[in-house]
C-alpha cells in the first residue's frame, strides 16, 4: 500500500510536469510559426516575388494580425478579400498584441510599422510570453 501511494504521488508530479512541458512546446511552436511568416514576408519582398502573376511591378509583402489568425499578403495595404492572401489560423490560446501589421518593402526588406521600431508580443493562458522585435530596417529578433 505504501509503494502504491508513493507511485501515485510520483505519477501526479510527473503528469504536472508533462502538462507544463507540453504547453511550453506548443507555445514555442506557435511563436516559431509567426516568426516564420514574418521572415517569409521579408524574404518575398526582398526577392521581388509576385504571387499570382498579376503584379504590375515590385510589391511589398507583409503580415496582418487579427484575432485568431495571421495573414501573409502582398501590396502596400492589407486587403482581406485578396485571393492571393495566405491565411494561417492561430491556436485560440495564443494572444498576439503590439503591431497589427508589418509591411516589408520590396528589394530592401525595410519594415513599415507604427512606431518604426516595434514589438509583437505573443502570450498564452499559461503565462508564457515572447516578444518579437521588428526594426525599421526589417531586422526581426525574438527573445525567449
Amino acid at each position: 500500500m505504501l509503494a502504491t501511494s508513493i507511485l501515485a504521488v510520483v505519477g501526479t508530479l510527473l503528469f504536472g510536469i508533462d502538462i507544463n512541458l507540453f504547453e511550453r512546446y506548443s507555445f514555442r511552436d506557435e511563436r516559431d510559426q509567426i516568426l516564420g511568416l514574418m521572415i517569409r514576408a521579408r524574404s518575398d519582398a526582398m526577392n521581388n516575388l509576385c504571387v499570382g502573376g498579376i503584379c504590375s511591378g515590385p510589391l511589398p509583402h507583409g503580415v496582418h494580425f487579427e484575432a485568431g489568425k495571421a495573414t501573409l499578403f502582398q501590396g502596400n495595404t492589407f486587403d482581406q478579400n485578396d485571393q492571393q492572401n495566405d491565411v494561417h489560423v492561430l491556436n485560440p490560446a495564443i494572444s498576439v498584441r503590439g503591431v497589427s501589421e508589418i509591411i516589408f518593402q520590396n528589394l530592401s526588406g525595410d519594415a513599415s510599422t507604427t512606431p518604426l521600431d516595434s514589438e509583437l508580443i505573443i502570450s498564452d493562458q499559461s503565462g508564457n510570453i515572447s516578444t518579437i522585435y521588428i526594426s525599421s530596417v526589417g531586422q526581426i529578433d525574438s527573445s525567449k
